[in-house]
């Protein structure tokens, strides 16, 4: 009873009184904002139990469930790793036998500890009990099962444990078989931890990568990474799925996103992959299924929403547009309002109360953002903006014609703040910073003209292609960006795949 109340006197009084600044024992505290997560945790686990009760959800798998249950506030694809109740969750993954398995151990450990006490070690058994009792605070309010640091002292603990209560020769256990015995049974489990280390070893490139959204590492490399055990890296994100951005070839990236949508249904970056993919093909109706499953099963996500804006814009549906805008509009996110905006000029809507409201709002959020005084200026005086920057490409086209590269890369990049919905001034910066030999600018341009506009002309995908060949020898690369210009109507990647891609 004194080890408890000494535990809630530090969690609900001293802890908050010293620590002020987030550290990690206020991490702890059972009365701070993440507890009314830890609330939702416990029910969601404790609902499991109840639907799934004799066999789980499968051992491991909380983390993979979870995230239907919690998508409301799962953000980007940071998703509710464990339930902050190992017996919850031990009984939400494998069921209600084995909750009452793992809870045997705490049992046969309590009974032990109270022999040692019988036995006259009272100190010693006081110790074992203050550590057990210990251990089981936490683990009903973190996740010590899955921290080595902490299961290391509990075996030493539970070990000692039987060695007080009088485990001896003349037991009926054959003691000599017995670690012949472990090691048959360990060594399944050396092998799958070891496979797992190495996975997560070299998943590290992979997860780089994704962050960076530049997917570089050498294919040899990405190949050697095993996707079929484990199939899901240590963010839940199916190995495959993030693998399907070094491919090009169409066979296989759809092999690999169907595989991993199936191996993940709940975390939906296939999906998005998928959207895009059949956007870029020109197969909108697809494109849109995908986007608005990405979009409904993670509604949080940066990527989906602006991903889902974009097909909706496409398809020139405005009024769901506004419906997704309203909903995920409360995060703040300068690439979500961006995207809106967007939207919103792109479709020429005309300025109404609510667009404008939303307008002062953004200034509001994003005082130093130049983009949205621009946004502004276009949809009060839209003729203007268009002759200014139409103007303004002119100026630029006649700098390029003239060999000033660099100088008509800057006044096409001004034009494009303009008329942001307009890919046209991107690829045109992008060409001349191209034959300006600024190959890292013109690259990061045509990449956002190909990920994020729909009416591109194909010019950046043929200029990266014909860009990647040149300076990297990137053949069969370049000859697969030729096609995409090519399915979007460009004349000039006819001419280079006839030449260059035999």
């Amino acid at each position: 009873m004194s080890l408890l109340s000494g535990f809630l006197l530090a969690v609900l009084y001293i802890n908050p009184a010293i620590s002020k600044d987030g550290g990690r024992l206020n991490n702890l505290s059972i009365i701070n904002e993440s507890s009314l997560t830890r609330l939702e945790f416990y029910k969601e686990a404790w609902d499991s139990i109840l639907q799934h009760p004799l066999l789980g959800v499968g051992i491991g798998n909380w983390k993979i469930f979870s995230i239907a249950a919690h998508k409301e506030i799962v953000s980007g694809y940071i998703v509710p790793y464990h339930a902050h109740n190992d017996f919850l969750q031990i009984g939400a993954e494998i069921g209600v036998f084995g909750l009452l398995a793992y809870g045997s151990v705490f049992i046969f450990a309590l009974i032990g500890i109270f022999k040692c006490y019988k036995k006259g070690a009272q100190q010693i058994a006081l110790a074992l009990l203050s550590f057990l009792a210990v251990y089981a605070i936490d683990a009903m309010l973190n996740f010590p099962i899955s921290r080595p640091m902490i299961q290391m002292p509990l075996l030493f603990v539970l070990a000692l444990i039987m060695s007080k209560t009088g485990l001896k020769e003349d037991s009926r256990l054959n003691l000599k078989a017995l670690p012949i015995a472990l090691i048959l049974l360990l060594m399944p489990a050396v092998y799958s931890s070891a496979k797992v280390l190495d996975s997560f070893r070299k998943q590290d490139a992979l997860l780089k990568d994704f962050g960076k959204q530049k997917f570089d590492t050498p294919l040899a490399y990405i190949e050697s990474i095993d996707d079929n055990y484990p199939n899901l890296g240590a963010t839940t994100l199916p190995i495959k799925s993030i693998k399907a951005n070094y491919y090009t070839n169409d066979s296989v990236v759809s092999k690999l996103l169907n595989l991993a949508s199936l191996e993940n249904p709940f975390i939906k970056y296939p999906q998005v992959l998928k959207s895009i993919r059949f956007r870029t093909a020109q197969k909108l109706d697809s494109s849109l299924y995908y986007a608005k499953e990405a979009f409904e099963g993670i509604p949080q996500n940066e990527l989906h929403v602006i991903n889902y804006l974009s097909i909706l814009t496409v398809l020139k549906d405005s009024l769901e547009a506004d419906r997704v805008f309203e909903r995920v509009k409360h995060m703040n996110s300068l690439n979500i309002w961006n995207a809106y905006l967007l939207t919103n000029i792109t479709l020429e809507r005309q300025l109404n109360p609510a667009l404008e409201k939303v307008l002062e709002e953004s200034l509001k959020l994003f005082p130093t953002e130049e983009r949205f005084k621009l946004y502004q200026l276009r949809l009060t005086n839209g003729d203007a903006i268009i002759e200014l920057a139409n103007n303004t490409f002119n100026e630029a086209t006649t700098l390029f014609e003239q060999n000033e590269f660099l100088e008509s890369a800057k006044l096409y990049l001004e034009a494009s703040k303009l008329l942001p919905e307009d890919a046209a001034y991107l690829e045109n910066a992008g060409h001349a910073y191209y034959l300006s030999n600024q190959n890292n600018m013109a690259l990061k341009l045509f990449d956002s003209v190909i990920n994020h506009y729909t009416n591109g002309t194909g010019k950046a995908d043929y200029l990266k292609g014909l860009m990647l060949f040149e300076t990297k020898g990137q053949r069969n690369y370049a000859c697969d960006l030729f096609e995409n210009a090519i399915i979007k109507g460009n004349e000039d990647a006819k001419k280079a795949k006839r030449l260059l891609c035999k």
